[in-house]
């Protein structure tokens, strides 16, 4: 379980006690995580795959790289695909990633907290892989 989630539970539970002394640990809980999401919000990272194939002798028959950048789209983990063997897309390559990019924009932004955290647990960050 995320140490954000569990804070933010406790930070429910100190808020709906009578006690006064506790109104302040949940308001610096909160600005806290409302800075953690900013910050989180704004992470990008690049990933770089390889496949290679070998033959009997351990020879190199066949190698492939994609790289991609690692990013929150609609509070949901994404990945797009910006390089194939080396070289940025182009093409018909640039043109379908982009529609998949603009497909699951379009599809996130109709869904609820729920559906986002379920679609975050189950597709995580999913590849296109060759066979």
């Amino acid at each position: 379980m995320n140490i954000r989630y569990i804070g933010i539970v406790t930070a429910a539970a100190v808020a709906f006690s009578p006690q006064a002394q506790d109104r302040p640990l949940v308001q610096n809980a909160l600005s806290r995580y409302a800075q953690d999401e900013a910050a989180e919000s704004e992470y990008a990272y690049t990933e770089e795959y390889q496949i290679k194939n070998f033959d009997a002798r351990n020879k190199v028959t066949s190698a492939h790289t994609d790289k991609y950048e690692a990013f929150l789209l609609e509070d949901v983990p994404y990945l797009r695909k910006t390089e194939e063997d080396g070289h940025p897309l182009a093409g018909k390559s640039a043109e379908e990633e982009m529609r998949k990019y603009l497909k699951a924009a379009e599809e996130r932004k109709g869904m609820t907290l729920t559906q986002k955290q379920a679609s975050a647990r189950t597709k995580s960050l999913q590849l296109d892989t060759r066979s």
